[in-house]
Formats: structure tokens, C-alpha cells, sequence
């Protein structure tokens, strides 16, 4: 068990069976679901949408340049492969980091549910705050957070 889901199990028992039932609502109308990261990623990977999908920016911004400038490195090696030197080496480099990408892609690939586990985690860590601000503040009630 991570320390992320210990602690939401510590929050979770201060809660009240209402507070718990609100928690459930928000949550379920704001997580992220396995299955459609799955199609994203199948779908729409090369363009990083399963990674803006999780809230991922900074990743989804790397695996979105990443495989571009591997392609750029390759093609351009490839076209100054006279050059013994500096094409073959860089084109070299332009295809091991295809291959790192592929790799990286495959490693997604196996690591989505837990990816979408932890953003569900870090959504119920911030929801949680939330409820207990409202049950501290005086004329405040928990249900102004489940929207109408």
C-alpha cells in the first residue's frame, strides 16, 4: 500500500456517512477511467492525449516532442550521410531514441491503471480538504459541493 493511499484511508475515517456519500458523487463525476485511457493511448498516442487526459502536462508535452525530434534527428543524419563523421552518428541517435520512445509507448501500455489509480487518488485528496473546510466553517454545508 502507498503512502497516498494510506493517507486517504486516514481522511476517509474522519468522515461522516453523508461527507462519505458526497465524496462518492464528486468523485465519481470527476474521475478518469482506465478504459478510456486505454483508447486514447491506442487511438491517439503519438499525439499524447492519454497524458493530457491524466492532467500529465508536463509528460503529455514530452511525449509529444520527443518522437519528432528522433524523426528529425534521423532523416536529417540520413541526408548528410556523407559526412562519416556527423551523419551516421546523429542519425544513430535519431534511432535509438525512436526506439526509446517505443519503448516508453510500451511501458505506458502496462502502466495505465495505475497512472489513472494515482490521479483518482491525488482528485479524492483534494476533495476531501474541501469538505472538511465546509464542515469547520460556521453556516456551511457539505452539499454545496455536489452540483445541481
Amino acid at each position: 500500500m502507498t503512502y497516498q493511499s494510506e493517507k486517504l484511508i486516514s481522511l476517509k475515517s474522519a468522515l461522516s456517512e453523508r461527507e462519505l456519500h458526497i465524496l462518492d458523487i464528486e468523485l465519481e463525476r470527476r474521475k478518469k477511467s482506465t478504459g478510456v485511457t486505454y483508447f486514447l493511448w491506442f487511438f491517439l498516442g503519438w499525439f499524447a492525449i492519454h497524458k493530457f487526459y491524466l492532467n500529465n502536462i508536463a509528460g503529455g508535452i514530452i511525449y509529444l516532442i520527443a518522437p519528432w525530434l528522433a524523426i528529425i534527428l534521423l532523416v536529417f543524419g540520413v541526408m548528410v550521410h556523407d559526412d562519416a563523421e556527423f551523419g551516421a552518428p546523429t542519425a544513430m541517435v535519431g534511432l535509438l531514441a525512436l526506439v526509446a520512445y517505443g519503448i516508453w509507448m510500451l511501458v505506458d501500455l502496462f502502466t495505465i491503471p495505475r497512472q489513472v489509480t494515482t490521479y483518482n487518488e491525488k482528485l479524492e485528496l483534494e476533495i476531501i480538504p474541501s469538505l472538511n473546510a465546509r464542515k469547520e466553517a460556521p453556516g456551511s454545508s457539505p452539499e454545496l459541493l455536489v452540483p445541481r
